[in-house]
């Protein structure tokens, strides 16, 4: 990874990660975070795991309609 500020806003901390699969694969994906405190593996690890959240959701919108829902008053 590589861990710098962000060139459109100083304040925002920028982390470019070079992520390989199992099946060898790799993309770079930035990453922006106002977190100067916390160590770049950390933001890279939760941040990764919020994506495998985003991308169960979008899934379950895209074959169960979860974004239909409205109500629990009726099961």
């Amino acid at each position: 990874y590589l861990d710098r500020d962000w060139a459109a806003n100083p304040k925002l901390r920028q982390l470019v990660v070079r992520a390989t699969n199992p099946q060898g694969v790799s993309i770079e994906v930035a990453i922006l975070t106002d977190d100067r405190q916390r160590a770049a593996p950390e933001v890279i690890r939760l941040i990764f795991c919020r994506w495998i959240q985003e991308n169960d959701f979008k899934y379950l919108d895209q074959h169960f309609g979860i974004n239909q829902i409205t109500s629990y008053g009726v099961v």
